[in-house]
């Protein structure tokens, strides 16, 4: 592997300190007869020998470079015993390196202004920040670095291990909605990766050893398992030959990504009681859904969106505010590589009425798949997600973050516009299908959080 020398940061840092709405990018909307609008997004694309890719959006308003580097990799990707695997590492990420010392990958970040930061999902890590327009080579370099010259120590190991637990703690064990979730989520899916949150099992997270971690890092963190998105000021060419320059002599990992080729079913039909002390009842409702590419997941998305996720939708309209029989419900589409799950939540006003708004949330999924939609229901749906895409389209980072899930989840930077043509496409019929396809009471698993008196 081709290893970064240290001078090269030093020379970079002392020339950050020495040298320390505009241009539209986007193509001009397509118009039909009906004023259709699908964003297209300027890019630059092309791909290293050694499998990385790499997409530049430019846009010359604004002097600064907003970067993330995509790995295909998340908790679905982790053995079984060793969950929090991938996003133990992604702390990892922030220590050493050969050529650099604890913290100064964020040093180097922040001296010239920057910032950085990282995220985990289920199918893929995200690197990303921002830094001024000139310091892309700094980007490059730093990133380089770190994808192929990571040190493992077990004092940094340990130290770590225990800011994870205690994040654990705080974010799963001490919330009464994502530990009951959690708890949920073990039941639906008994055995695969999708039975816990992407921190993992507290026992996997102490079972992790320094070989475990190493192992990890050099199947994963790879110039072939990585997606680069660069945006803001930067230039396509200087891109590419900055990218050859350090990510280019980077050795390709020999990658079996054999659990992105699995599925796992729901453990239908159950209906489990939590015990917590809380004074607020919980129903929470986990459903089969595809793969996040799969072409019904609009009608999905949508079907959340006029049962629970809007203003004026019908759970919220009928059970929240005319019956008055719950406080709060919402919905969560995960949209993963592998089939994953909607989860939608109900909050009764009390406990003795679960059953009863149990049953009244069925009965609106009934209505819709017997009397269909409400007059304006499809129409305002449509509208929503073109307001999205049109605040995206105003934005660079935005688009450029799309087109980066696009490539690094589905191996589709035009995955996004694809979408947005599916919405527009999207039908009465469909949303009625998606209803009896996959939220329907033989194709869920229910929790319910109960007082603990």
């Amino acid at each position: 592997m081709k290893k970064i020398k240290k001078s090269i940061f030093i020379t970079l840092f002392i020339v950050s300190i020495l040298s320390l709405l505009g241009m539209n990018i986007f193509a001009d909307s397509a118009k039909a007869a009906e004023d259709k609008f699908i964003p297209k997004i300027n890019y630059t694309q092309f791909q290293l020998d050694n499998g990385l890719e790499i997409f530049v959006v430019e846009d010359k308003s604004i002097p600064v470079i907003n970067y993330s580097l995509y790995y295909d990799v998340g908790s679905i990707d982790e053995k079984t015993g060793k969950t929090g695997m991938a996003h133990f590492l992604e702390h990892m990420m922030f220590l050493k390196s050969e050529n650099l010392a604890k913290g100064e990958f964020n040093d180097l970040i922040t001296e010239v202004g920057g910032k950085t930061n990282a995220m985990t999902t289920y199918d893929y890590t995200r690197y990303h920040g921002e830094v001024p327009a000139n310091m892309l080579e700094l980007v490059m370099a730093l990133e380089a670095e770190r994808m192929v010259n990571l040190k493992f120590e077990s004092k940094e190991l340990e130290r770590e291990r225990e800011v994870i637990l205690q994040e654990r703690n705080t974010r799963i064990q001490s919330n009464i909605f994502s530990k009951n979730l959690e708890k949920l989520q073990k039941e639906a899916f008994t055995n695969t990766p999708l039975e816990h949150q992407v921190i993992g099992w507290e026992e996997g997270l102490k079972s992790i050893t320094l070989e475990d971690m190493k192992g990890f890092y050099e199947k994963y963190y790879a110039p072939n398992n990585a997606v680069l998105v660069l945006s803001g000021d930067v230039n396509p060419d200087k891109a590419h030959k900055l990218a050859k320059k350090y990510f280019g002599g980077l050795s390709a990992s020999n990658l079996n990504k054999d659990q992105k080729t699995k599925s796992w079913k729901i453990n239908a039909g159950k209906k489990l009681k939590f015990k917590e002390n809380t004074r607020l009842p919980i129903t929470m409702m986990l459903y089969d859904t595809p793969v996040g590419n799969h072409s019904d997941q609009v009608a999905i998305d949508a079907l959340l969106n006029i049962l629970v996720n809007n203003k004026t939708s019908r759970v919220k309209s009928e059970l929240k505010r005319e019956q008055k029989l719950i406080i709060e419900t919402a919905g969560f589409n995960t949209k993963l590589e592998v089939p994953g799950y909607a989860l939608i939540y109900l909050v009764p006003g009390n406990q003795m009425n679960m059953e009863k708004v149990q049953k009244a949330f069925d009965n609106e999924i009934e209505r819709i798949i017997n009397e269909g939609l409400k007059k304006k229901e499809l129409k305002i749906i449509k509208n929503q997600e073109l307001k999205k895409a049109n605040f995206n389209q105003r934005s660079s980072q935005s688009l450029a973050k799309l087109l980066g899930l696009g490539a690094a989840n589905y191996n589709n930077p035009e995955f996004y516009v694809e979408y947005v043509e599916d919405v527009y496409n999207l039908k009465e019929k469909d949303i009625i299908k998606a209803a009896k396809k996959y939220f329907n009471p033989e194709n869920r698993i229910t929790g319910n959080v109960i007082p603990n008196y």
